[in-house]
């Protein structure tokens, strides 16, 4: 069994999966990103992505898929107090944020959707049939 000296040995062993490891060894750390919360949900049929946005409105939220990458965006447009009013305590945050998302070629994004604070992005799986396990008649 051959044993991997570093990452660029990966590529000896994955061929054509140059764009997939490029995404993975250039992934945010945790600590770079840690709000707002989320979930993300697998099912067989596909993932969802929950995004915590208690207090936010959908027009406070935009989303953007670029090829393999989702982009969460919230920007809070105003405050959201009656006149005269003022915050005691403020626990939920409204601090503008940008959350992105490595999504793989096979996912396409059916929907997204705001419920009970939480910002839900549905994908289902979509395989091609190239892609499908094939079996070959040997002559």
């Amino acid at each position: 069994m051959t044993k991997l000296q570093n990452v660029n040995d990966l590529r000896k062993f994955m061929l054509g999966a140059d764009d997939f490891l490029d995404r993975v060894f250039t992934m945010p750390t945790i600590d770079q990103h840690s709000y707002p919360r989320y979930n993300i949900i697998n099912s067989a049929t596909g993932y969802r992505i929950e995004v915590a946005v208690p207090g936010w409105d959908k027009e406070d939220l935009t989303l953007e898929l670029e090829k393999s990458t989702l982009l969460v965006r919230g920007e809070m447009k105003e405050e959201y107090l009656e006149k005269g009013e003022s915050y005691t305590h403020k626990g939920l945050s409204t601090k503008n944020f940008q959350r992105t998302f490595s999504i793989g070629e096979n996912l396409i994004l059916d929907r997204a959707y705001l419920e009970s604070g939480m910002l839900n992005i549905e994908f289902s799986k979509q395989i091609p049939e190239a892609e499908l396990p094939k079996l070959i008649e040997i002559l």
